[in-house]
């Protein structure tokens, strides 16, 4: 098996992790500490719905104009360019926010991925794998040549649904050990060794 593109994660995993406060948004907005945020707001009325959109997308920009390149992040993606594997980044995270984000790094660039997919864009979020299906379709292989790379469990059960190839950037966090893949890594120094596992000789 080879990897034909791999697919990004953004908040956490391409950048440094810390710059959203998703206890202090849960709280504004009433939702369970265990439960996602996006899940939550999905089933609020219409109106609740329209305030707590409000308020994640607010912190969220605000985080976004203080997020940094995570280490090692340039190197990754000048590697798979160098290979020739095409990158994407498939986040939960606001399509502005995002591109808020890039006006702060150094030297990942937009260009550097053929395409972003946020909440914004007309497909479930994850873990629904529908996105990486529509990635596969895009480049015309097949879903089990897509390696995923992520910080969060939703990262990970899109990945596995999907059939794809999957690393979890460890977080610390206390569901660590909970967190099914097929790698795990403290870093994205970590990963080279992994994409040489499937890269042509």
């Amino acid at each position: 098996m080879q990897i034909k593109a791999v697919v990004f994660d953004f908040d956490g995993t391409l950048t440094k992790q810390g710059s959203i406060d998703f206890k202090n948004i849960k709280k504004q907005i009433g939702c369970p500490v265990q439960m996602p945020i996006l899940d939550y707001i999905e089933n609020l009325s219409e109106i609740d719905k329209i305030n707590a959109r409000d308020i994640l997308d607010r912190k969220e920009y605000e985080a976004s104009e203080i997020s940094q390149e995570e280490e090692y992040a340039t190197e990754i993606l000048e590697y798979l360019t160098l290979n020739k594997i095409p990158t994407f980044i498939l986040t939960r995270n606001s399509k502005k926010s995002i591109e808020r984000s890039f006006r702060n790094f150094k030297t990942i660039k937009r260009e550097n991925f053929l395409r972003i997919i946020t909440r914004d864009d007309p497909f479930p979020v994850k873990p629904d794998p529908t996105s990486l299906f529509e990635i596969a379709e895009e480049l015309n292989i097949l879903p089990g040549e897509i390696l995923i790379v992520g910080d969060y469990i939703h990262d990970m059960q899109a990945g596995l649904n999907g059939g794809c190839i999957t690393v979890y950037k460890i977080t610390n966090r206390d569901n660590d050990h909970l967190v099914q893949s097929d790698f795990k890594i403290n870093g994205l120094c970590e990963l080279i060794p992994i994409f040489q596992k499937f890269l042509p000789e």
